[in-house]
């Protein structure tokens, strides 16, 4: 890394920083500097379309922070700067897409690390993304990944989930809070979707946008990713060195997803512009998706998950959560399978499935 890019990422972490001690005071200066530094921003997020060097991952991951942070601010950021408020949100959105599909490839990914220069050697089978559904055992959820990762592939994923953390604060922060979202009086046009509404699998694309299957993929991943943790705590203690990230930062990525995927469905629906067949559609089709991760995380919750970050205690079993598959009229049809408990670290997964019966039926 030249000597000016350490400069710049220092810059970048002394504006965090500041904005984070000085909050309102300073606001005005962190403007500033985005608006000086906006096309820099953009190239570096944009960066990571072409190769993974972990100095451009490192600056990126600064950038991140640093926007986060500015994003709390939004409302001031929109009226002060809103074409580089557009320019940067756009910039995140494309980063998190990269990164998703990159995370779900990792054959590609490692190939990509070791041969960056030989990218006519790229197969079908190298761009094809791992099984991320209908999973029913730990072996199984293994079976599409390396046999054994190098060390650079897992260091270039574990960056890979701390900027998608980042990203999705981001999301977050333009997003009003869920229960916002059910005040009759709160005009949604006053905020801008950050998902586009399409459910495929995220394609190795430049120009393809981030959408609700995008944000599905990765909470699939994350659940795939703690599964995997626990079949590697039952040979060996501890996280074991292919899995890219601890179990609390994984299900923070997980909750989090979820959580932008239903503020962002909330604002589509209660969105008057959005017409009643795209409603529908997107009630659908993330009403599908969201029964399968919650009996993904069922699977995993069944077989004694520890806790979210924020909770303590053991978890709790019981039978039965209450899922909606689809008839072929495509109506609801409401069947018992499974019920998470009552225990406080599933009230999420509680939340998720009132979501779908609630918001979504």
């Amino acid at each position: 890394m030249q000597a000016w890019h350490v400069v710049y990422r220092l810059g970048l972490l002394l504006y965090t920083h500041m904005l984070v001690s000085l909050k309102y005071t300073f606001v005005t200066d962190a403007l500033n500097f985005v608006g000086v530094h906006q096309d820099r921003i953009k190239q570096n997020m944009q960066s990571l379309h072409f190769s993974y060097p972990q100095g451009a991952l490192v600056e990126v991951e600064a950038t991140c922070m640093f926007v986060v942070q500015l994003s709390c601010y939004a409302h001031q950021w929109r009226l002060e700067l809103p074409s580089v408020i557009s320019d940067v949100l756009g910039s995140v959105r494309s980063l998190c897409h990269t990164l998703i599909s990159l995370l779900i490839r990792p054959r590609f990914l490692q190939h990509v690390l070791e041969k960056p220069h030989r990218l006519e050697a790229v197969t079908e089978e190298l761009l094809t993304p791992v099984r991320l559904h209908h999973q029913s055992s730990s072996s199984s959820i293994c079976s599409d990944d390396l046999d054994k990762p190098t060390e650079l592939l897992v260091q270039t994923q574990a960056r890979f989930l701390r900027v998608l953390m980042l990203g999705l604060s981001v999301f977050k922060n333009f997003s009003p809070n869920i229960l916002e979202l059910f005040d009759v009086s709160l005009d949604v046009t006053l905020f801008e979707p950050v998902l586009e509404i399409g459910f495929s699998t995220p394609a190795l694309e430049r120009d393809a946008g981030l959408s609700f299957g995008s944000l599905i993929t990765l909470a699939n991943f994350t659940v795939r990713m703690l599964m995997k943790a626990d079949h590697g705590q039952m040979s060996s203690p501890g996280i074991g060195p292919d899995v890219p990230a601890s179990r609390s930062a994984l299900t923070y990525l997980m909750e989090s997803t979820v959580m932008v995927l239903m503020c962002q469905a909330c604002l589509y629906l209660k969105d008057p512009r959005l017409p009643s067949r795209d409603k529908q559609l997107l009630k659908r089709e993330l009403s599908t998706e969201l029964n399968s991760y919650l009996m993904a995380t069922y699977r995993y919750v069944r077989r004694g998950a520890p806790p979210s970050p924020g909770s303590g205690g053991h978890l709790s079993r019981s039978p039965v959560l209450q899922v909606s598959p689809k008839t072929p009229g495509g109506k609801a049809q409401s069947v018992k399978l499974y019920t998470f408990s009552t225990a406080k670290e599933q009230e999420f997964f509680r939340l998720v499935q009132q979501f779908v019966n609630g918001v979504l039926k």
